[in-house]
Protein backbone atom coordinates (compact mmCIF):
# COMPACT_ATOMS: atom_id res chain seq x y z
CA UNK A 1 0.00 0.00 0.00
CA UNK A 2 1.40 3.40 -1.05
CA UNK A 3 0.85 6.32 1.29
CA UNK A 4 0.98 9.94 0.17
CA UNK A 5 3.76 11.73 1.98
CA UNK A 6 2.79 15.11 3.36
CA UNK A 7 5.31 17.85 2.54
CA UNK A 8 7.70 18.74 5.31
CA UNK A 9 9.59 21.95 6.15
CA UNK A 10 12.67 20.87 4.21
CA UNK A 11 10.74 20.09 1.00
CA UNK A 12 10.79 22.29 -2.10
CA UNK A 13 7.81 24.63 -2.52
CA UNK A 14 6.62 26.22 -5.77
CA UNK A 15 4.20 29.18 -5.84
CA UNK A 16 1.64 28.16 -8.46
CA UNK A 17 0.76 31.68 -9.63
CA UNK A 18 4.29 32.98 -10.07
CA UNK A 19 6.43 29.89 -10.45
CA UNK A 20 8.79 31.12 -7.70
CA UNK A 21 10.60 28.19 -6.16
CA UNK A 22 11.66 27.91 -2.55
CA UNK A 23 14.36 25.48 -1.51
CA UNK A 24 12.29 24.69 1.59
CA UNK A 25 9.16 25.73 3.48
CA UNK A 26 10.85 27.45 6.42
CA UNK A 27 9.89 31.08 7.12
CA UNK A 28 11.72 33.58 9.28
CA UNK A 29 8.94 35.23 11.27
CA UNK A 30 8.79 39.02 11.39
CA UNK A 31 10.70 40.23 14.44
CA UNK A 32 10.98 43.74 15.79
CA UNK A 33 14.71 44.39 15.76
CA UNK A 34 14.65 48.23 15.73
CA UNK A 35 17.68 48.53 13.43
CA UNK A 36 16.37 50.93 10.77
CA UNK A 37 17.35 54.59 10.64
CA UNK A 38 15.05 57.33 11.97
CA UNK A 39 13.79 58.06 8.41
CA UNK A 40 12.78 54.40 8.00
CA UNK A 41 15.66 53.41 5.71
CA UNK A 42 17.30 50.07 6.36
CA UNK A 43 20.63 50.12 8.12
CA UNK A 44 23.56 48.06 6.86
CA UNK A 45 23.36 46.09 10.13
CA UNK A 46 19.73 45.14 9.45
CA UNK A 47 20.56 44.08 5.90
CA UNK A 48 23.43 41.93 7.19
CA UNK A 49 21.23 40.40 9.91
CA UNK A 50 18.44 39.43 7.50
CA UNK A 51 20.92 38.22 4.88
CA UNK A 52 22.53 35.91 7.46
CA UNK A 53 19.10 34.32 8.02
CA UNK A 54 18.83 33.64 4.26
CA UNK A 55 22.38 32.29 4.16
CA UNK A 56 21.47 30.08 7.12
CA UNK A 57 18.77 28.36 5.09
CA UNK A 58 15.37 30.00 5.56
CA UNK A 59 13.23 29.79 2.40
CA UNK A 60 11.41 33.05 3.17
CA UNK A 61 12.79 36.03 5.06
CA UNK A 62 10.11 38.30 6.54
CA UNK A 63 11.16 41.82 7.52
CA UNK A 64 10.18 43.41 10.78
CA UNK A 65 6.95 45.43 10.68
CA UNK A 66 7.33 48.20 8.10
CA UNK A 67 5.15 51.29 8.31
CA UNK A 68 3.38 52.16 5.08
CA UNK A 69 2.92 55.86 5.84
CA UNK A 70 5.02 58.38 7.76
CA UNK A 71 2.25 58.85 10.33
CA UNK A 72 2.05 55.08 10.93
CA UNK A 73 5.41 54.56 12.65
CA UNK A 74 4.96 52.68 15.90
CA UNK A 75 8.47 52.73 17.45
CA UNK A 76 12.05 53.95 17.05
CA UNK A 77 14.09 52.00 14.51
CA UNK A 78 11.09 50.78 12.50
CA UNK A 79 11.52 50.05 8.79
CA UNK A 80 9.61 52.37 6.45
CA UNK A 81 7.98 51.60 3.09
CA UNK A 82 6.28 54.91 2.40
CA UNK A 83 8.75 56.85 0.25
CA UNK A 84 11.05 56.38 -2.75
CA UNK A 85 14.02 57.10 -0.46
CA UNK A 86 13.59 53.53 0.89
CA UNK A 87 13.98 51.82 -2.49
CA UNK A 88 17.78 51.63 -2.73
CA UNK A 89 18.30 49.86 0.60
CA UNK A 90 15.26 47.62 0.05
CA UNK A 91 16.69 46.63 -3.33
CA UNK A 92 20.04 45.86 -1.71
CA UNK A 93 18.29 43.70 0.89
CA UNK A 94 16.18 41.86 -1.69
CA UNK A 95 19.14 41.21 -3.99
CA UNK A 96 21.21 39.93 -1.08
CA UNK A 97 18.46 37.59 0.11
CA UNK A 98 17.88 36.30 -3.43
CA UNK A 99 21.62 35.59 -3.77
CA UNK A 100 21.21 32.98 -1.05
CA UNK A 101 18.16 31.36 -2.70
CA UNK A 102 15.50 32.86 -0.42
CA UNK A 103 12.54 35.15 -1.04
CA UNK A 104 11.87 38.32 0.93
CA UNK A 105 8.49 39.38 2.27
CA UNK A 106 7.74 42.68 4.01
CA UNK A 107 5.35 42.79 6.95
CA UNK A 108 3.14 45.82 6.21
CA UNK A 109 2.16 47.85 9.26
CA UNK A 110 0.50 51.02 10.50
CA UNK A 111 0.66 51.93 14.18
CA UNK A 112 -2.83 53.48 14.19
CA UNK A 113 -3.75 54.85 17.58
CA UNK A 114 -0.43 53.56 18.91
CA UNK A 115 1.74 55.59 16.52
CA UNK A 116 3.37 57.97 19.01
CA UNK A 117 3.17 61.65 18.21
CA UNK A 118 6.81 62.18 19.25
CA UNK A 119 7.79 60.01 16.23
CA UNK A 120 5.18 61.01 13.67
CA UNK A 121 4.60 64.65 14.65
CA UNK A 122 0.89 63.99 14.09
CA UNK A 123 -2.05 63.06 16.26
CA UNK A 124 -2.46 59.28 16.08
CA UNK A 125 -5.30 58.14 13.82
CA UNK A 126 -7.65 55.25 14.30
CA UNK A 127 -11.10 54.02 13.44
CA UNK A 128 -11.65 53.57 17.18
CA UNK A 129 -12.87 56.31 19.53
CA UNK A 130 -11.09 54.60 22.42
CA UNK A 131 -8.32 56.92 23.64
CA UNK A 132 -4.71 55.77 23.75
CA UNK A 133 -2.12 57.20 26.16
CA UNK A 134 0.97 56.14 24.20
CA UNK A 135 1.52 59.38 22.27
Amino acid sequence: MVQNKQPGPSDLFIFNRTGHRLRNRTVLAAMTNKQSHSDGTLSDEEIKWLTRRAKGGFGIITTAAAHVSKDGQGWDGELGLFDDMHIDKLTTLTDSIHTHGSLSFAQLFHGGMRAPQYLTEKTPISASKIPCDES
